[in-house]
This record gives structure tokens, C-alpha cells and sequence, in this order.
């Protein structure tokens, strides 16, 4: 029996010229539709998952950590005034790979307004950073107020969405810092929010040059935060090797991997835990191309003992269902791509929809009993981007779907060879 022949048979299998209603019929379709209904969330799911933990990997990076941190000595001359501090900084920028430098102190505090108060983050940064530094200008978004004033006015502040909320306080309006040596008044020139509140909830920038004269350099980092041309570690480390030679030990370097490390393992292990998991739906539902043609194999022994009365080879009949089994799974496949795509590219409309049916109930409740209720929030900044930026990987996507192909011809393997070895006396005689 020739490969062609068993893929006619492949083909008689999955598309009978019979209109009899049959249960191994069913089946067939039952099964693709199961594949599909279980590779939709799988690639909608990978696809939103990816882009959330490379979104917040890229906060984490542009915003918070950059690709090196250069940590300087609290007792290094080069830290003693604002000059000083900057013009070392920019010597970094004679190391071949490091495109910008940006010196910075930060430091904890308490933060308090007329009737609040809150731990608070202080980023002593360089006037120019919100609107030099394309990342910021990119990543940061501003909620009220005008972030220009941080490069121009006196005793400004910007402060997170979330430390506004918790102080009540907003642009315009004043706000006290108070460390263990000092206590100072800024005026906060700008609200912002990066969309990842975990990140930004406790930062309040304030200008480099006036941090001097407030933080006591006891209880403050000093730092060179160096942005470089690519963000891969090897490249990194080689960065790395090269300021530690011609800096000998001066500064203390750490890449963005090292200084974000716990949150970059949950991102991992978070990750890893959702693809197990839709993996494992779909190893569920290919089980059913393997009831279907166990189903196909018994009500088609008679004409399986006839092809091979004709000469027919149990291989070839092997083939024939294995054909089968893999056509169920592409098919699925290929059902559940333009929807799984459809729905993480829209995943963001699709959220806000959900909240908004999913809160009308709420809202109805609360009208009639005249009670007020909060709004429930799918994608809670506190823990999640506010919006995703969901980008189509297609070498992602195609391994994916290589996957389920190749899950499915496994779990065809066992019934399309029980169906290969049958025998045609046997069959003969039991009718």
C-alpha cells in the first residue's frame, strides 16, 4: 500500500461520501473543535503574557534600574557637590557601548501632607532626565500638572499616581519630606504614573542640584545609572569588564538582572506556571483525536478487512489514521490562530468591556440601596500594566503551533497502529 493510497484513505476517513449520521463522525469534529477551543487561550494567553512581564521588564529597566548601576562611595570626593558629582558621571561616557549617564541619589523618607502621611522613595535626578531621556518621556505618563517645570523652577517636586492618591495631594500643592536629618518643602510641579504601580508607587523626584542642601549623604545612595546600546547580558558584562578596569575599583557595578533579580525569577516562574497550565488543557483536549479514532478503527474494521484482503499493508493503514489524527489537530490549529490573535491584540478593549459589564451589576445594586461601592479593576495597576503592549511574534507563535502537531500525531500514534494490526479473519468471522 502506496503513501498516496493512505492518504485517499485519510481522506475517505475524514470526509465519508455517506450522509449516515455516525458517532466516529461526530467524534472527528468533536475533536478539532476541542483542539481549538483549547490552542485559542494558549496562544491569546502566551502572547498577553509575554508582552506583560517585557512590559514591566522594560519599566523596571528604563525607569528604575537602567542597564548598569555604578554605585559610588558615600565618602568619595567625587560625591561632595552637584558639579563635581555630574562631570564624573559623564566620564562614563568614554566607555565604548554607553550611550548616557545620569547621576543620581536616592534616598528613604517620610512623606506628609496637611492630613496624611507615607513612606516615601526620593530620586534626587538631573533636571534635564524627563526631557532628555526618551524613555521617560516614553514610558512616563503624566496625569496632571506640567512636567516641564522640573527643569526650570525652584524647589519643585514630581511625585507617582499612587503617593498622590495616599497623601491627597496634587499638582500645585506642597508636600514635606522628611529624613532622619532634615525636613524640606517641595512643591509638586507633576503627577505621573509608568502603568506599573508596583514600581512607581513610592517615588517622588526632586532635582539633583537642590538635594545637597537636604539629604546627608549617611543615609543616601549615590549612583551613575549608565544607559547603554543593547540590554543583553553578555554584551553587559563585557561593559562591565571594561569600567572596572579603568575605574579600579572606584564604584561598585551592577547589572539591571542583578538589581531586579527577585522580580525577574517571579516573572519567570510566573510564566512558566501559565504555559504549564495551558499546555496541560491542550494535552487534555488532544486526548479526544485519540477517542475519535479508536471510534473511527472500530466501525471501520469491516472495511479495513477488506483493503487488506486487497492487499492493503497494516502500515499503510497505520498511516492512513495517523493522517487522520494529524488533520485534527492542524485543523484545530488553524480554527483557533485568527481568534487567539484576534484576542491579544484587543485584549485591552476586551478587559475594559469585561469591567464594565462585570461593574454594572455592582452600580445597579448600589443605586437601589443608595450605598456607594467600588469599582472592580481586571488589570489593577497595583499589580499589573495598565495596558498591555501586546506585539505578534510569529517565530512564538509557530513553535506553538509545532506543538500541538506534534501532540497531536503522538496521541494518534497508539490507536492508528491498534487499527493497522488488525486482522481480517478475525474480522470475517465475527459477522
Amino acid at each position: 500500500m502506496k503513501a498516496r493510497s493512505s492518504f485517499l484513505y485519510a481522506k475517505r476517513i475524514l470526509f465519508p461520501k455517506s450522509r449516515i449520521k455516525s458517532q466516529a463522525r461526530m467524534s472527528i469534529i468533536g475533536s478539532i473543535i476541542c483542539i481549538a477551543l483549547s490552542v485559542i487561550p494558549l496562544i491569546s494567553v502566551t502572547m498577553v503574557s509575554d508582552a506583560m512581564f517585557t512590559g514591566m521588564t522594560e519599566r523596571l529597566i528604563n525607569l528604575s534600574s537602567s542597564h548598569i548601576q555604578a554605585v559610588l562611595s558615600r565618602q568619595s570626593s567625587n560625591v561632595k557637590d552637584y558639579k563635581t558629582f555630574t562631570d564624573y558621571a559623564k566620564t562614563f561616557l568614554e566607555i565604548e557601548g554607553v550611550k548616557d549617564a545620569y547621576a543620581e541619589i536616592d534616598a528613604d523618607a517620610l512623606s506628609s501632607s496637611k492630613n496624611f502621611r507615607t513612606g516615601a522613595k526620593i530620586r534626587a535626578v538631573e533636571r534635564r532626565l524627563f526631557q532628555e531621556n526618551e524613555d521617560f518621556k516614553r514610558l512616563l505618563n503624566v496625569k496632571e500638572g506640567d512636567i516641564s517645570l522640573f527643569q526650570t523652577g525652584k524647589k519643585v517636586c514630581i511625585i507617582g499616581e499612587k503617593i498622590s492618591e495616599s497623601l491627597g495631594i496634587k499638582s500645585g500643592d506642597s508636600i514635606r519630606l522628611i529624613t532622619s536629618s532634615r525636613v524640606a518643602s517641595f512643591k509638586v510641579a507633576s503627577v505621573v504614573s509608568s502603568g506599573y504601580q508596583e514600581l512607581d508607587s513610592l517615588w517622588v523626584f526632586i532635582p539633583l542640584d537642590e538635594s545637597f542642601s537636604f539629604l546627608a549623604p549617611k543615609n543616601s545612595l549615590h549612583s551613575v545609572f549608565l544607559k547603554t546600546e543593547s540590554s543583553e547580558i553578555p554584551y553587559l558584562m563585557k561593559i562591565q569588564e571594561e569600567i572596572d578596569f579603568q575605574y579600579a575599583g572606584r564604584v561598585r557595578l551592577y547589572r539591571w538582572d542583578e538589581v531586579n533579580s527577585g522580580q525577574f525569577e517571579n516573572f519567570s516562574s510566573t510564566k512558566i506556571m501559565l504555559t504549564f497550565i495551558m499546555a496541560l488543557i491542550v494535552l487534555v483536549s488532544s486526548i479526544n483525536i485519540s477517542s475519535a479514532l479508536v471510534m473511527q478503527g472500530m466501525e471501520r474494521r469491516k472495511e479495513i478487512a477488506i483493503l487488506k484482503s486487497l492487499g492493503a499493508s497494516s502500515k499503510g493503514i497505520t498511516l492512513a489514521f495517523l493522517i487522520t489524527g494529524s488533520f485534527c489537530g492542524l485543523s484545530g490549529c488553524l480554527i483557533a490562530l485568527p481568534i487567539g490573535l484576534f484576542l491579544a491584540l484587543n485584549i485591552n478593549s476586551l478587559v475594559r468591556l469585561a469591567e464594565k459589564i462585570i461593574n454594572f451589576f455592582p452600580f445597579l445594586i448600589s443605586r437601589i440601596k443608595g450605598s456607594q461601592i467600588s469599582e472592580i479593576h481586571l488589570m489593577d495597576p497595583a499589580y499589573y500594566l495598565q495596558n498591555i503592549p501586546v506585539k505578534i511574534e510569529m517565530a512564538k507563535i509557530f513553535q506553538l503551533l509545532l506543538f500541538v502537531f506534534v501532540l497531536s500525531l503522538l496521541v494518534s500514534l497508539l490507536p492508528s497502529i491498534k487499527a493497522g494490526k488488525e486482522r481480517p479473519l478475525d474480522t470475517f468471522r465475527r459477522v
